[in-house]
């Protein structure tokens, strides 16, 4: 199990560098580099780019940011355990959404969101077989 939480970890903290990279381009002004191919800035400046006027790259690094939060408070157990479970969904259910813009949409594929939805769901994928091995006793929306 702590192998898990460190692979987690570090799964979260990669989030929060390639979104920080990205969200650091949108606001020096600088163009940023795709990984592979060249259409990031085209989907990220894109109608999708903003939400309520704010830019995504923004909104995304607050969130992998609160989840790193949740994430640890969830490991010292000072928060109830269905929080974590619950923003995992929500992370899972944006990125599913983005990644169907982004195909389906705007026919352009963004590599580095694209890396950073995928590796969401890779998150909380291994999070919800990470719960197999919890007592059937403390499921995650337990309050213990």
């Amino acid at each position: 199990m702590k192998n898990i939480n460190k692979f987690l970890f570090i799964l979260i903290l990669i989030e929060i560098i390639i979104s920080s990279y990205i969200a650091y381009s949108d606001f020096s002004g600088t163009i940023g580099k795709c990984i592979t191919g060249t259409q990031c800035n085209d989907v990220q400046n894109s109608v999708y780019g903003q939400i309520f006027g704010i830019k995504v790259s923004l909104l995304g690094l607050i969130a992998f940011i609160i989840l790193l939060i949740v994430f640890m408070l969830d490991q010292s157990r000072k928060i109830p355990r269905y929080v974590l479970p619950i923003l995992m969904l929500i992370g899972t259910l944006v990125a599913l959404c983005f990644i169907a813009l982004q195909l389906f949409v705007l026919k352009q594929i963004c590599t580095n969101c694209f890396i950073i939805d995928f590796i969401m769901i890779i998150i909380s994928i291994t999070y919800a077989f990470s719960l197999k091995s919890i007592d059937k006793n403390k499921r995650p929306w337990s309050t213990d």
